[in-house]
C-alpha cells in the first residue's frame, strides 16, 4: 500500500498549488465576466420584428433628431441580428419609395448620421442599397419620383464618404438589362440631388475623379453632353 500513500502525498503537495493558480486567475475571470455581463449581446430579431423596430427607431428619431445618443443605443440593440447594418439600410431604403416627404428626409439624415458616427459601415450601405439601385425602374409605376428619391439617397451617402460615383456606375450598369436609359436617369437624378443640396461645385468634385466610370456607363459622347449641361 506504499504506492497509494505516495500518490496521496503527491496529490496533497499539488493541491495548494492548484488552489493558488485558480485564485490568481480569479481577478481576471471576474473582470471578463463583468465586462460581458454589462454588455450582453442583444437577442436576434426575426424579419417582422426587425422591420417593426426599424420603424420605431425612425419615429423616435423624428420626434427628437438632436438626441443622437438615443439613436446610437437603439441601433446597438439591433446588433444581435446577423447583418443588422445591411438590413437596417435595406429596410429604410425600401421605405423611401412610398413614405411621406418628412419621413424620407428623416431617413436620409438618420442614415447619414449613422455612417458619420461609424454605426453603419461603407459595406452596410453598399449591400443595403444595391437592390434599390438595380430595381429602381420597377418602383416608378407606384412612385413616379422614384429616381429622384434614389438620387437624394445616393447624394447623402456620397457626402458621408460611404460610396462614390464609380461604385454607383457599377450598380447602374445592372439596370441596363430592363431599360438601357436607366443609367442616365440615375446619374441625372444624382447630379440634381447634389446640385440642389450643395451646388454645382459639389457635383464637379463628386464626379471629377470618376470620368472613366461614367464614360464606361454612358458612353463618352453622352457623358460629354451631360457634363456640358452642368458646367
Amino acid at each position: 500500500g506504499g504506492g497509494s500513500s505516495l500518490a496521496q502525498a503527491a496529490s496533497a503537495s499539488h493541491q495548494p498549488q492548484r488552489i493558488l493558480q485558480s485564485k490568481s486567475k480569479q481577478p481576471f475571470a471576474a473582470l471578463a465576466d463583468t465586462s460581458s455581463d454589462s454588455k450582453p449581446r442583444p437577442k436576434p430579431l426575426d424579419p417582422e420584428k426587425f422591420e417593426r423596430r426599424c420603424k420605431t427607431i425612425l419615429s423616435e428619431y423624428m420626434q427628437d433628431p438632436s438626441n443622437h445618443k438615443e439613436l446610437m443605443l437603439s441601433v446597438d440593440e439591433l446588433a444581435g441580428t446577423d447583418d443588422y447594418g445591411v438590413k437596417f439600410v435595406q429596410t429604410n431604403a425600401d421605405r423611401i419609395i412610398d413614405c411621406k416627404d418628412s419621413e424620407r428626409k428623416a431617413i436620409y439624415a438618420m442614415l447619414g448620421l449613422l455612417v458619420e458616427k461609424k454605426k453603419l459601415s461603407s459595406s452596410d450601405v453598399k449591400s443595403g442599397l444595391a437592390d434599390l439601385i438595380e430595381f429602381i425602374d420597377s418602383y416608378v409605376y407606384d412612385a413616379p419620383r422614384a429616381f429622384d428619391y434614389l438620387g437624394d439617397m445616393l447624394a447623402t451617402m456620397i457626402r458621408t464618404g460611404a460610396i462614390n460615383v464609380t461604385w454607383i456606375g457599377e450598380q447602374a450598369e445592372k439596370t441596363k438589362v430592363s431599360d438601357p436609359s436607366n443609367p442616365e436617369k440615375i446619374i441625372r437624378s444624382l447630379m440634381g440631388a447634389i446640385k440642389s443640396d450643395k451646388g454645382v461645385e459639389a457635383v464637379k468634385s463628386a464626379f471629377g475623379p470618376h470620368q472613366k466610370a461614367m464614360e464606361s456607363l454612358l458612353g463618352s459622347d453622352k457623358w460629354t453632353a451631360i457634363k456640358k449641361e452642368i458646367a
